[in-house]
This record gives structure tokens, sequence and C-alpha cells, in this order.
């Protein structure tokens, strides 16, 4: 499972669990404290669904996890992979899980090759697409041209 990466310190003491869903405001039963640190004796936050905003924190620097939007960073490459086990099948909210041979963040669900191509056709320079598909410019323009063919 992906790994959660603290915004204060960028240390990686939890990964996601099966409830885990990008789109749904984080809460304790989404996380869990990887057994490296249960077994040196770490302790965090209780993992259930009753504990919600700051009590998520990082168990090392005491940062919360989610930022003032309600999300938390997630390792892309574990996203990435974890979105890769999943193809063909349906996420909690019932969309399409991405089966792209690009490697398109896991946010983005249903078409992500259309989704790319409309907001490039919007537009949008590839600044301002990297910043909505969490990716750089540099990735957005690689793989419009390669959807361009």
């Amino acid at each position: 499972m992906p790994d959660i990466i603290c915004r204060n310190c960028s240390g990686r003491y939890h990964e996601t669990t099966d409830q885990f869903d990008p789109d749904k405001s984080p809460h304790g039963g989404m996380f869990r404290l990887k057994d490296k640190y249960k077994a040196n004796g770490w302790e965090a936050f209780p993992e259930h669904s009753g504990v919600t905003g700051d009590a998520i924190e990082c168990p090392d620097c005491g940062g919360p996890y989610q930022d003032i939007t309600n999300r938390v960073k997630v390792d892309d490459v574990g996203a990435q992979r974890l979105a890769k086990t999943m193809v063909g099948q349906l996420n909690d909210a019932g969309a399409a899980v991405n089966d792209s041979p690009f490697d398109v963040p896991f946010a983005m669900t249903g078409d992500p090759e259309a989704q790319l191509l409309r907001l490039s056709d919007e537009g949008k320079t590839p600044t301002e697409i990297g910043g909505i598909v969490g990716k750089s410019p540099q990735w957005v323009g690689i793989h419009t041209k390669r959807l361009r063919g």
C-alpha cells in the first residue's frame, strides 16, 4: 500500500489501508503504522474512523498529515503501483479505476487520457495542468504529445 508522507518532516511512518479514498476526508482507519515502527515500540493515533483532523499526525514530529484542504500527501509511486493492481475494478465511488498504460495519478479516475487532452484543449498550460493532476509540466508535455501521437 502507498506510504503517507509527513508534510512537516517528510517521514514515511504510515501506509494506507483498503479504506483509503483520496476523495474523502481522512480518518484513522485509512492508515496503518508500518510494522517496523510497531516492532520498535512506536505509538501513533488509533487506527479507526473516529480519529480525524489534527489527531491524524506524524508519530515522529507531531505534524498533521492533512493540509488545509483535508488531503494527505501520498507517495505517487506507491499510488501508481496500487492503481495498476486494481485495473478493471471500481473504486468506492463506483468510478472506473485507471487502466491507462501511462503513469497517470491514481486520483484521476475514469478516462485519464481524455481528461489530460481536455485540459490541454481548454488552453491550460502544462504548468496549470501539472498542478491539477499532481505532475510536473514536463510530465504533462511528454504525455500530451504521446497521446496526440
